[in-house]
């Protein structure tokens, strides 16, 4: 059978070499957050907590607080139409999705850059690629 790759060295990477790559991009994505990000500086300075308390998974699990539906769509109506939580300007959303509403307490708005868009899209791939 034909070994596919679509990332050869992500995928023989070792569990030690994904964790830690995974904990650079998630403190990555915490930096980026806290400084691009009012609704997450708010929310963390509320918890005292910054990208710098973060060295591990386990304070990430620790000191991160959880954020709930209604939180998003409390935030989406004080500022809208996606809520304080836009890290990027305005002009650079490309596409913007609804989350269903079947919860029934309203619809959340995601909206993406072009870089968001291209990353969903190689995710489909990967997929498509072993179907």
């Amino acid at each position: 059978m034909e070994r596919r790759y679509v990332n050869i060295k992500l995928e023989k990477a070792t569990r030690e070499e994904i964790l830690n790559l995974q904990f650079r991009r998630l403190k990555e994505l915490l930096e980026r957050a806290y400084h691009t990000n009012s609704f997450y500086r708010d929310l963390y300075r509320k918890h005292n907590v910054t990208p710098d308390d973060i060295n591990s998974l386990g304070d990430f699990r620790r000191k991160i607080p959880y954020i709930t539906k209604k939180d998003l769509l409390k935030d989406q109506d004080q500022f809208p139409p996606y809520g304080s939580r836009l890290g990027i300007p305005k002009n650079e959303v490309a596409l913007s999705s609804l989350t269903s509403g079947t919860s029934g307490i309203g619809q959340e708005v995601h909206p993406a850059s072009s870089f968001d868009v291209e990353a969903s899209s190689t995710g489909f791939i990967w997929q498509c690629r072993w179907a």
